[in-house]
């Protein structure tokens, strides 16, 4: 059992395991196989039909919206800008110090690796409970590193319907899960649609209500008790203010007492007044 019994395995389910599989020709292309006669000739690559066929070798159901998913990527989209390009940074210096040396430079490999790592780091749980402990991939530099590796919890899949900006370009998606992915979007806006309309309409019903004064006249008496209230405090408080007296100066502390008037702003205890509420007689039905 090696690399040539997975290539094996993986064509026959791309090519049988979905009564909606991509064109054989993909499948032999992307094997490296020859076709028989002249369709080696004549039937070139092409990139849809590849995107096709690794879609379908990423083992996401053929029948399920699932299968719009995006590859593992690290999303720094909803940090600042200045905030992203560091976390970029010292991303990548971690990458490149872990590559070989005859490595660093190539930008196709520094491409392949980071995607590889994103998508060990996003699938770890599941490889640490499938992957047999003698697996090769446990002592590679992959497997060993990857505890260490930085900003492991920003590495997502992301959907059409909730892609960002760094979402990869989201390829190999045969017409009927486009349809099924709109459909998605599409009742995910009537979800968000229905919370819209009842939280507006509660919110106008409530007010509705109160404008009518719908809750008896002990529900009207209330509201008019606090107006009336807010109003005496207003007015309290507005007396207050120009009430106050000015304090005299240190210079004029030494001279005879001034004689208030009548009508100097004081008041006595005889002139206070009760403060009346005026409040309407409860309603008779």
């Amino acid at each position: 059992f090696g690399i040539h019994s997975i290539r094996k395995g993986a064509a026959t389910h791309v090519a049988t395991g979905s009564t909606a599989s991509p064109p054989i020709a993909s499948i032999c292309l992307r094997a490296n196989w020859a076709m028989p006669g002249v369709l080696n000739q004549y039937i070139k690559y092409e990139n849809a039909g590849d995107q096709f066929v690794g879609k379908c070798v990423s083992r996401h159901s053929r029948k399920s919206k699932e299968f719009v998913a995006s590859p593992p990527y690290w999303d720094f989209s909803v940090d600042g800008r200045e905030e992203k390009e560091a976390c970029e940074r010292r991303l990548h210096s971690w990458l490149q110090d872990n590559l070989p040396k005859e490595a660093k430079d190539n930008l196709k490999v520094f491409v392949v690796y980071k995607m590889s790592m994103a998508a060990i780091v996003h699938h770890r749980e599941y490889l640490e409970e499938h992957l047999h402990q003698d697996c090769i991939l446990r002592y590679s530099p992959f497997w060993t590193c990857v505890d260490d590796i930085p900003f492991a919890e920003k590495v997502v899949v992301k959907y059409p319907w909730n892609a960002m900006s760094d979402t990869p370009e989201i390829t190999g998606i045969p017409p009927d899960i486009v349809l099924l992915a709109k459909m998605e979007a599409l009742q995910l806006q009537m979800r968000e649609l229905k919370d819209e309309l009842k939280s507006s309409f509660k919110s106008m019903l409530i007010e509705q209500l109160d404008e009518r004064q719908v809750g008896g006249s002990g529900f009207a008496r209330g509201n008019k008790i606090l107006e009336k209230v807010e109003a005496l405090l207003e007015k309290v408080s507005q007396v207050s203010a120009t009430a106050q007296v000015p304090a005299v100066s240190a210079s004029t502390a030494c001279d005879d007492p001034v004689e208030f008037e009548h009508d100097s702003g004081c008041v006595s205890d005889n002139e206070e007044q009760d403060i009346v509420l005026a409040l309407d007689g409860p309603t008779r039905m």
